[in-house]
């Protein structure tokens, strides 16, 4: 099947027992890529109506043909489920280096069931597939997570797939993070991976993707990135990423100020992209195999943030903890990206919630007594990472 890997792993976590079946050719072509399997398991096996938080759920991860090639942008992968957050089809979707290493191993898709009985994570080598006690990391967030099994199977180059302690607690939308900043974090996934206790999925292969005719192959992707490269807009995407954004929406009234009270806002140059550039830049990043190196790995220097250092964050987040609450406190909304991140939460989701909190205060539908104290106010950074903490550990 050239650039399938040829195999599905099913894994029934109730029983800690593990299929591999192979790839049906018929399915792979008429639901092209990750999504599309995915979506087409969830409609024949799990039954209507399923709560997301049902051991009768599926979590499905799935990397299409293309993954784990040479293309551009083939470092993506979905991961597809009844949603607790929504109660329909839920779907995520990241990229970074997870999906190529689960390619690598031979896997077009991990089909996970169930619910073990205690905590444990699945570890994938090739054709070694073990189920590993993971009692000692519940509770930890996704950077501590991913150090420790990553020391624990003593190979630095495993790719690390884990929750954070807002799933675990119940959050309904809980993220599944990869390559520690990369989330897959809409609809909840990681929150159903948590009903399942399993705390992450490490995979490392050995393997590679064959394409049928790889001259053709190369031509097409040359092509591809001679037009990426003379697109007019390559340049400063490599620099800003999405948080380019930031400016060029508030220049069309089209930034969600306030919980979208208004299209501009005031302070945008101070949470711009570029302002992110100019003060925090240290390097641009890619995903594997990507053309366009449009994240960032910043270091933030501000003594009430000691040691703050993150990759992005992408325009959603950047906005989110800026113009959304009315903050213009960068610093301040880039360690709120990175606690959204460690404790393994949706951003959006959260900054949204929280933006939505405000104008309840605003409008004086939630006093202070309902907030524990906190002063909901527009801009208050303070009050945003309260909630924050607040949220993850459901309080």
């Amino acid at each position: 099947m050239y650039a399938y890997g040829g195999t599905v792993l099913r894994v029934d976590l109730t029983e800690g027992t593990f299929e591999r079946v192979a790839t049906e050719e018929h399915l792979a072509r008429a639901y092209l890529g990750g999504r599309g399997l995915n979506v087409k398991r969830l409609w024949d096996e799990v039954p209507a109506h399923t709560p997301g938080l049902s051991s009768d759920n599926l979590l499905v991860f799935g990397a299409g043909p293309l993954v784990g090639t040479l293309f551009p942008g083939s470092g993506r992968f979905n991961i597809s489920a009844m949603s607790p957050q929504t109660g329909i089809l839920g779907d995520g979707n990241a990229g970074g280096f997870f999906a190529p290493e689960m390619r690598f191993a031979g896997y077009d898709q991990i089909i996970l069931r169930g619910r073990a009985p205690h905590p444990v994570y699945l570890y994938l080598r090739d054709d070694v597939v073990e189920l590993r006690d993971a009692r000692h990391l519940w509770g930890t967030d996704v950077w501590e997570a991913t150090a420790a099994i990553t020391q624990e199977l003593g190979d630095p180059d495993v790719q690390v797939a884990t929750i954070g302690q807002g799933a675990e607690n119940g959050v309904s939308f809980g993220g599944i993070f990869v390559n520690l900043n990369r989330p897959v974090a809409r609809c909840g996934m990681g929150t159903v991976m948590a009903s399942k206790n399993l705390k992450a999925v490490a995979v490392r292969g050995t393997g590679f993707i064959t394409v049928a005719d790889m001259p053709r192959f190369r031509e097409i992707i040359q092509r591809l990135d001679e037009t990426i490269y003379s697109h007019p807009e390559y340049e400063i995407r490599t620099r800003l990423g999405t948080t380019k954004l930031i400016r060029a929406l508030n220049s069309i009234g089209g930034l969600p100020t306030r919980h979208f009270q208004h299209g501009r806002f005031e302070a945008a140059d101070k949470v711009s992209g570029e302002a992110i550039e100019a003060r925090y830049k240290v390097k641009s990043k890619a995903c594997f195999a990507c053309t366009i190196p449009c994240s960032r790995f910043l270091e933030v220097r501000d003594e009430r943030f000691p040691e703050l250092r993150l990759e992005g964050p992408e325009y959603e987040p950047l906005a989110g903890f800026s113009v959304r609450v009315g903050n213009s406190d960068l610093a301040l909304a880039l360690k709120c990206v990175d606690l959204a991140n460690r404790y393994g939460l949706d951003a959006i989701s959260l900054s949204e919630v929280i933006a939505w909190s405000m104008e309840c205060q605003q409008r004086g539908l939630l006093s202070r007594a309902e907030t524990d104290g906190l002063d909901l106010s527009w801009g208050n950074g303070e009050a945003v990472i309260a909630l924050i903490h607040k949220v993850a550990h459901r309080e």
